[in-house]
């Protein structure tokens, strides 16, 4: 198992981290183990899935999700959400 912690820009209540932990776990080989607003972590199966099919399950949730160590990553954490999820 690997694991992968990602900021994740526009998420601001309890209903946006339900939906991305229910994007994330609907992920074959994936399981949120924490999702918190703004970041998840995030352990996986390398022989069944990779950061990038992760990552593109957070976009189709509504979020974006953020490079680690993305200059400014946290205050694009906080930022307003673009669309999707509970709060549009």
């Amino acid at each position: 198992m690997q694991h992968l912690t990602m900021a994740i820009s526009g998420m601001s209540c309890g209903g946006c981290v339900s939906t991305v932990r229910k994007a994330l776990d609907a992920v074959p080989g994936a399981h949120a183990d924490a999702v918190a607003v703004g970041s998840a972590t995030i352990s996986y199966d390398e022989q069944r899935t990779t950061p990038e099919a992760i990552a593109k399950a957070v976009r189709g949730s509504g979020y974006e999700p953020l490079a680690a160590g993305a200059p400014n990553a946290a205050s694009k954490a906080a930022g307003a959400h673009k669309g999707g999820g509970c709060c549009s």
